[in-house]
């Protein structure tokens, strides 16, 4: 949606500006970064008069010379303006923050520029969708007290607002110099409360920098129209989908130009769902780095597609509820894509179930690159799948392929053929990063080298590796390998994953491992081990492990009791070198001299990757769930001002940017139900005010025994404190219970953080406060305030408006799921 601004110009004849580098940009440059860098520069023909174009510190910065960074494109002021305003719209992509457009009249003198407004993108969707609904509940039924609406001021969505009220029978006044020439309105006499006054452009002091007044969005001014909206999906009448998954697929097989919003793993997953029914895309859309080809389609960027295809429909993976506008549903439709129509998002009709891709590469021959054992456990399952794999095709000397892994040729290649990169994520705590995407480089340079670039890194995600585990016949073969459950402790970031861990440590009944990079990457290990003959598992173990020795603190003991399980067998699933490693690492922790059956079968096995995103690590249960070993989840959940302020201590050294983040993380709130599993919700305050209640609970939960263990927190056995930066804690101190982070929030910062995380706070009954008691213009003038942990530091960051406005675009979509949440909680949707 645009709107409208003046501004002082400075300006330039056109004839004087230089096809040179050299010349005139350097002057103009020192204009730019000496203050200016949000001013525009407006070049005139002097023979002529008449405007040019303009330059920005943007295009100056794109281009050699100053003529080529002159952009030309502009708006006319006639009743065309919105259509041209969406075609420019649509060739430079959410331009936001980076573009004014010159409007001039017809005359061709430059009188305003326009912006755009991304939030009220979302009303001026709506009108149109109530529009196009005779049923739907519209302004009367919802606002019938009033008889006359006053428009004040003038931009896009006032003009549309009016155009609606008029299609409704709705007397409509408008006030405003530029309403001249686009609506005239009629004169309505009324009483005072029967006429709805309406501020186009609000009633705010406007700023003298235009991108000052995006802090602000009108949208907040034209509520009336979600409340309207908004009655029509709570009455069932506008819903998110427009059919039913059936009718959908029917309607894209009659479509030729299908294009793939990103290009990722769900992305894959969806091509692979709608080949399965017969669908074909023409290419992924996404702005990467390194372009290639996904299964032969290309990967171009938005303004691509849209100059290359003509009726493009767009299928979107992610997001689901595009009603509320979510993902970029409003900005589509602004530019003509409609809802359901044009852009689809695909999770309002199905969730996706992954299925490796195997429709897609069912009848093109695929070849493995990466890591050897993966390679040789995938290259077995492709077999299997009846899909034809030709083989490992080996990059670098110190690669060796595996008896069962055949060696690939490019020369046995073809255009189609389609490349596998395949390459384990590990994470390491010496560098407390993920190892991975350098290898990963390595591999994609080898393929532009020989001029490959058909291929995918689908394989190089955990979940692939999943999908293709939890579909063994039997995981665990042996009774002695099979521990009376398995625990996954999925507990977010700063609510008392540690805390929880030094709880368990030490209990008899509980087997952990600490934590470490093999602790860490335990999934990994064991299904690269899977593949191994018994008499080389344990020689590679050391070599995936190299540099983290010092967790198996004591490697005789360990290996001893390694030799003696992997003795017993000549083959091993990876769910049971799973239970042998944990095996082991207790027998070495208890220096025990105990028979293997005492070792696991009356024992749970606590597990936590201490780095992983926890709805990935959940997936876990798939792997390790069994009827005969059940896999449950753990999840301790805490009070969102306290969570934050813990976070806050720990990321504030990254800058304002990465605590936003955190701030703003949208807890997740999606709880999978998961077969042969059980989940287990604990609130960390009740954890650490009730203690022995709660445990006592927990091993009833894991039919476990109690002890007087659980009552401190250990590491090996030995009590262990936790020092938070601030202060030193251990077993049931309250401190991080009662602790406010005054430092980092005021009591309206917390008030505030209540509000926007509503939907946690009430579904765990902490406090919270309903985001629907407000309006949308009161919410956007509280987060315009700045929070207290903003002033710790990082002040060019804080003081940077497109930073500004980009956190406020955020704040906005949380409040809007937020209010979504909230609604469809009330309504029972």
């Amino acid at each position: 949606m645009i709107r409208f601004c003046d501004r002082e110009v400075y300006c330039i004849e056109y004839c004087k500006l230089s096809h040179e580098y050299t010349e005139n940009k350097a002057d103009l440059l020192k204009y730019f970064v000496n203050g200016h860098q949000d001013d525009v520069v407006c070049v005139y023909d002097n023979s002529t008069k008449k405007f040019v174009g303009i330059i920005t510190y943007q295009s100056l910065n794109r281009f050699l010379t100053v003529r080529e960074a002159i952009r030309t494109e502009y708006l006319v002021w006639d009743e065309n303006i919105w259509k041209n305003a969406r075609a420019y719209c649509r060739r430079h992509p959410c331009s936001g923050t980076e573009y004014l457009i010159p409007v001039l009249d017809q005359d061709h003198q430059l009188i305003l520029f326009a912006y755009e407004d991304l939030e009220a993108n979302r009303e001026i969707r709506m009108l149109r969708e109530l529009m196009e609904l005779p049923d739907a509940l519209q302004f009367t039924d919802i606002y019938s007290e009033y008889k006359c609406v006053k428009i004040y001021e003038f931009n896009e969505l006032a003009y549309f607002f009016a155009k609606y009220l008029e299609s409704q029978n709705i007397a409509v006044q408008v006030e405003g110099a530029m309403w001249q020439g686009f609506f005239s309105g009629r004169e309505y006499s009324a009483f005072d409360h029967e006429c709805l006054n309406v501020y186009a452009e609000g009633t705010w002091k406007k700023k003298y920098s235009w991108k000052e007044n995006l802090l602000k969005s009108v949208s907040v001014e034209f509520e009336y129209i979600d409340r309207i909206y908004e009655a029509n999906i709570e009455n069932g009448i506008i819903e998110d989908a427009k059919s039913d998954c059936l009718t959908l697929l029917e309607y894209l097989k009659n479509e030729k130009e299908i294009v793939i919003c990103g290009a990722g793993r769900e992305e894959q997953a969806a091509y692979d769902f709608l080949m399965k029914n017969g669908i074909d895309i023409c290419c992924f859309m996404e702005d990467v780095e390194f372009s290639h080809r996904l299964f032969g389609k290309k990967i171009i960027n938005d303004s691509d597609v849209r100059a290359i295809y003509q009726a493009p429909i767009f299928i979107d993976c992610h997001n689901q509820n595009s009603s509320w506008g979510m993902g970029n549903v409003d900005y589509f439709d602004y530019i003509g894509y409609k809802r359901n129509e044009q852009f689809i998002l695909l999770r309002d009709y199905v969730e996706v179930v992954e299925n490796n891709l195997l429709n897609i590469i069912k009848d093109i021959k695929v070849v493995l690159m990466g890591d050897v054992y993966l390679c040789a456990r995938l290259y077995d399952y492709l077999i299997q799948k009846n899909i034809l794999a030709v083989g490992y095709l080996r990059v670098f000397s110190e690669d060796t392929a595996l008896c069962n892994l055949p060696e690939a040729c490019v020369e046995e290649t073809d255009e189609d053929t389609i490349f596998f990169l395949v390459v384990p994520y590990y994470f390491t705590y010496s560098t407390f990063s993920w190892k991975g995407e350098k290898e990963k480089r390595k591999l994609i340079e080898y393929l532009e080298k020989i001029n490959i670039d058909n291929y995918t890194d689908y394989f190089s995600d955990m979940n692939s590796f999943v999908n293709i585990e939890k579909d063994v016949d039997t995981k665990y073969t042996r009774k002695w390998l099979t521990p009376k459950r398995i625990v996954l402790g999925s507990i977010e970031a700063y609510n008392g994953n540690e805390f929880f861990r030094g709880l368990v440590d030490a209990h008899p009944s509980i087997a952990i491992i600490h934590y470490s990079d093999l602790n860490n990457n335990l999934f990994w290990i064991c299904v690269r081990l899977s593949i191994e003959e018994p008499g080389k598992i344990l020689s590679s173990l050391w070599k995936m492990i190299k540099g983290d020795e010092k967790w198996i603190f004591n490697p005789s003991k360990f290996n001893e009791k390694m030799e003696q399980l992997l003795s017993y067998g000549d083959r091993f699933r990876s769910q049971e070198l799973f239970v042998m490693i944990h095996i082991a690492y207790m027998y070495m922790c208890e220096n025990a001299n105990t028979e293997v059956e005492y070792d696991i079968k009356d024992k749970v096995i606590y597990w936590e990757p201490h780095h992983m995103i926890r709805a990935k690590m959940e997936e876990l249960v798939k792997w390790l769930g069994a009827e005969k070993c059940p896999c449950d989840i753990i999840n301790v959940v805490r009070n969102i001002c306290m969570q934050n302020g813990s976070a806050i201590k720990d990321v504030q050294s990254k800058g304002v940017s990465a605590v936003y983040y955190r701030v703003l993380h949208y807890p997740d709130l999606d709880k999978k139900h998961y077969a042969h599993s059980d989940r287990l919700i604990v609130k960390f305050e009740d954890l650490k005010c009730n203690p022995q209640n709660i445990l006592m609970k927990i091993c009833s939960r894991w039919e476990i025994e109690w002890s007087d263990i659980l009552l401190q927190t250990t590491r090996l056995g030995k009590e262990i404190s936790y020092v938070d930066k601030v202060h030193t804690v251990k077993n049931f101190d309250l401190e991080p219970v009662y602790n406010m982070y005054e430092n980092y929030f005021s009591e309206f910062d917390r008030f505030r953080l209540m509000l926007i995380n509503a939907p946690w706070q009430r579904m765990y009954g902490y406090p919270f406060v309903e985001v629907t008691r407000f309006s949308r213009k009161e919410l956007q003038e509280m987060f315009l305030y700045e929070f207290r942990f903003e002033y710790l530091e990082d002040e060019l960051w804080r003081t940077n408006i497109n930073n500004r406005i980009a956190l406020q675009n955020d704040i906005k979509k949380s409040l809007q799921k937020t209010r979504m949440l909230e609604l469809k909680e009330d309504c029972g949707l």
